[in-house]
């Protein structure tokens, strides 16, 4: 698979290609919604190492990904 997301434009390619539902944060902190197609963005990823995954209060599993939600970095005192 061709690894041509960075941490910098991992938001922007699932703004894309996933449902706005499946899309979340918490200030720099970008969470994705364990589906097929978040599973394909990930695997695009060209640096994993600090990628988790964590279930809800519901069990549904959803990646975290650290410092990749890109808006905060444009205007961080928007998030905090």
């Amino acid at each position: 698979m061709k690894k041509d997301l960075t941490p910098g434009t991992i938001y922007a390619a699932a703004v894309a290609a996933l449902p706005a539902g499946d899309i979340d944060h918490h200030a720099s902190d970008l969470y994705l919604k364990r589906t097929p197609a978040s599973v394909a963005l990930v695997g695009r990823l060209d640096n994993t190492a600090l990628l988790s995954v964590f279930r809800d209060s519901d069990g549904v599993a959803w990646y975290e990904l650290p410092f990749c939600f890109s808006p905060y970095w444009e205007n961080p005192s928007k998030y905090q």
